[in-house]
């Protein structure tokens, strides 16, 4: 199920855009100052900056009330001090209930230093599409955020939240939300109502869903993650109902209901972000060090919270974006903050014994949590490259060649098959995996070098030096390289490679495990059944959503009132997207399932060879 809601563009991490091109670049501007980049653009002290190539603008909304409204909006937006001549905030054309986006107003680039001097004129032609400097299209002030400050600082409401944070009522990031759902009841009345007002009204995510709508999913991990936030979302709503029914009396409104909740925690999530503040406050929030171009250490404190105007930024998947955005801080001196302390696990389970606390320690210490994210396993190979986990075309050329001169039904011929599709994971998940199969003694090996290569990694950044990238703890193993190989190998070399081998399966016959217990639970009879059943059900989603649409007048006319058609085809859109979701997380299951019993199929075939490899040299040497 997408996590996107239907009129909010933005997902949980604030910001969409394609892989590679989110990030934070550090900047600085003099306070009040214009920055030139390519073409002069002010940049506001403490703002977050929109850049990138551009696009234009989606057609213009037809409806006045909503032309009215936006106009509202960006007046708004520029008296709270944003800069947005290059932008509009418009209805989007992506598709039905995509929502408001940003739209930049015309495309503007400017060549990066050292670039021809036609690119200007043809900035796409001769390389100059990639020689291309970063125009600043849009900035957004800090002041306009709404984060625990905000709230905290309200002449109105600062000591309720106060007094609320003090209680443990809430947090930084639902101290957002309250705030938030208060500001809409508010209404006119509210410091952010021209922004609140082009917000969207509800949101069709998974927490608004049916218990019997939620149960297209069951078997997923959205259905058990659903249930968790909806849970957490109620033990909240239950410690705030009666705190906010009195805030809301004293002002004069209505007393908030749950539908109130579940809008503000919505929108938050949905557009909420991190944002690096230039200032330190609160004391549950980390300090981060911010270069400011100079060698100057500026403090930056992390809140989450909302930009109005920044979080209608939304870009489309194709073609991909040219854009980031980017924190402009003021360029002033200041006292280097220290360093925190040191690492701590934090486990306090006296329940699990010593071996399970040494994986989970061992685990944190990597960085790592026990669990992981799969994506399909074409794009990991293909990300891995030959510098990764999967083979080579020389190793699959040599494991051809061994295929053909191996006997029919031998144990070289299964090798080579199961090695013609290599299951190829991801560094952390392997490190993972192995970590839950080492036994004690080995748990203290891998331990005891990760310290030390901590205490190296300490000294080098005591001493300024560049820190080497932390490389992936399981061993790289080329199935296919090896069977090339292993014929040639030392004894010694024979019964490393054995114990390698018989680590990684280990790890695999874990990693089956899991599989077919998933594939179980989303097919089983706790689950949604077959994947088959599924291709079949949404075919005829499909083909009966033609005929649907072109007799929509009709129901009309039989006495279906339009509320109870929105309601019909939002329960068929909510089935369509669970079907789709859970779909592919039973492909992707299967797919894993398939490269892994091939995997183990290939490393087991190997292992008897090298074993008789062994033996054979053992039998020499006597």
């Amino acid at each position: 199920m997408p996590a996107q809601s239907l009129g909010a563009p933005e997902p949980p991490s604030g910001v969409h855009v394609a892989p590679g091109w989110r990030r934070w670049l550090p900047g600085a501007a003099a306070a009040g100052a214009a920055a030139v980049v390519g073409l002069a653009t002010a940049m506001a002290s403490g703002a977050f900056s929109a850049r990138g190539d551009s696009r234009p603008p989606a057609p213009p909304p037809a409806e006045s009330a909503e032309v009215t409204a936006l106009s509202k909006l960006h007046e708004w937006l520029r008296a709270k001090g944003a800069d947005v001549p290059r932008v509009q905030i418009q209805r989007s054309q992506a598709g039905p209930g995509a929502g408001l986006g940003v739209f930049a107003t015309a495309t503007v680039h400017s060549p990066r230093p050292g670039a021809s001097w036609w690119s200007w004129l043809w900035p796409g032609r001769a390389g100059g599409g990639s020689q291309r400097e970063p125009v600043a299209l849009a900035s957004f002030p800090l002041a306009a955020a709404i984060t625990v400050r905000t709230a905290c600082e309200d002449p109105v409401l600062g000591e309720q939240f106060s007094w609320m944070l003090d209680k443990q009522l809430l947090d930084e990031r639902t101290a957002v939300m309250v705030y938030l759902l208060i500001e809409r009841l508010r209404g006119d009345r509210s410091r952010f109502a021209p922004w609140i007002e082009s917000l969207p009204r509800s949101f069709d995510v998974p927490v608004t869903f049916s218990d019997s709508e939620l149960a297209e999913l069951r078997g997923t991990t959205l259905h058990r993650a659903t249930a968790t936030v909806s849970k957490r979302m109620r033990e909240t709503w239950s410690r705030l109902e009666v705190p906010l029914a009195a805030v809301a009396r004293n002002l004069g409104l209505r007393p908030p209901a749950w539908e109130d909740w579940v809008w503000a925690y919505c929108v938050f999530w949905s557009r909420g972000q991190s944002l690096p503040v230039p200032e330190s406050g609160a004391a549950s929030s980390a300090l981060a060090r911010h270069s400011a171009g100079r060698g100057d250490q500026i403090p930056i404190q992390i809140l989450e919270g909302l930009v109005p105007g920044l979080d209608f930024c939304n870009h489309r998947h194709s073609p991909a974006p040219q854009c980031w955005w980017e924190v402009v801080a003021p360029e002033r001196p200041s006292p280097a903050a220290k360093d925190g302390g040191g690492m701590g696990s934090g486990l306090g389970m006296a329940e699990w014994d010593d071996v399970m606390c040494a994986r989970v320690e061992l685990l944190q210490a990597y960085g790592l949590r026990p669990q992981f994210f799969l994506p399909h396993p074409d794009r990991v190979a293909a990300a891995a490259g030959p510098s990764g986990a999967a083979p080579t075309k020389a190793a699959k050329g040599r494991a051809a060649a061994g295929k053909e001169d191996a006997a029919p039904g031998s144990a070289a011929a299964e090798g080579a098959d199961a090695d013609s599709a290599p299951l190829v994971l991801p560094g952390e998940v392997l490190d993972t995996l192995e970590v839950f199969v080492l036994n004690f003694q080995e748990l203290a090996v891998r331990s005891k070098a990760l310290q030390a290569k901590m205490e190296e990694r300490r000294a080098a950044r005591t001493a300024g030096e560049p820190l080497a990238a932390m490389a992936q703890h399981s061993p790289v193993l080329e199935l296919s390289a090896l069977r090339a190989r292993y014929e040639r190998m030392s004894l010694a070399e024979l019964r490393h490679w054995q114990q390698a081998l018989g680590l990684r399966m280990a790890s695999l016959t874990t990693f089956l495990r899991l599989l077919e217990v998933k594939v179980v639970e989303l097919e089983g009879e706790e689950g949604t059944g077959p994947l088959e059943a599924d291709e079949q059900l949404l075919q005829q989603l499909d083909q009966a959503a033609e005929p649907a649409s072109s007799t929509s007048g009709a129901a009309l006319a039989d006495n279906v009132t339009s509320a109870q058609q929105a309601k019909q085809q939002q329960q068929q859109r909510r089935l369509h997207s669970a079907l789709v979701y859970r779909m592919g997380q039973k492909e992707l299951a299967r797919a894993w399932l398939v490269r892994a019993k091939g995997e183990l199929r290939s490393i087991l075939a190997l292992m008897r060879d090298m074993q008789s490899r062994q033996e054979s040299l053992e039998r020499s040497q006597l």
